[in-house]
């Protein structure tokens, strides 16, 4: 599965971090520098307190935010939000998302998408 793409995001399956410290790890490549703005898709199961299922998300070992799961989502419960913006070079970068230790529910993610244009936001 490709774990992302900044024109359309892409997720047929979900990652299922359950323990604090676990994680995702994935190459980015970006063809021309700038700021990005991240965003992921995740369920919200609406059984547990809106922090239960935080992740910091890491590009080249520099946190661009912690996310709790999304406030909006639809019907099937799964919705997208924007995690966080970062400053990157053309080049490869490595994107690493780890569950918060302190939170007692399992983050469910099911896309990322890294996008140049602030306007561009993904559909469900």
């Amino acid at each position: 599965m490709k774990a992302i793409s900044y024109r359309g995001y892409s997720g047929n399956g979900y990652w299922y971090l359950a323990t604090g410290g676990e994680w995702v790890l994935y190459p980015v490549q970006i063809q021309q520098g700038g700021a990005y703005y991240f965003w992921v898709k995740d369920l919200n199961d609406l059984k547990h307190p809106a922090a239960s299922r935080t992740v910091d998300i890491n590009i080249d070992c520099e946190k661009i935010g912690s996310t709790p799961a999304n406030s909006n989502p639809g019907t099937d419960h799964w919705g997208w939000h924007l995690a966080g913006t970062v400053q990157l070079s053309p080049g490869t970068h490595v994107l690493m998302i780890r569950k918060q230790a302190t939170t007692p529910a399992a983050a469910l993610l099911d896309a990322f998408y890294l996008t140049p244009d602030p306007s561009d936001r993904p559909q469900q």
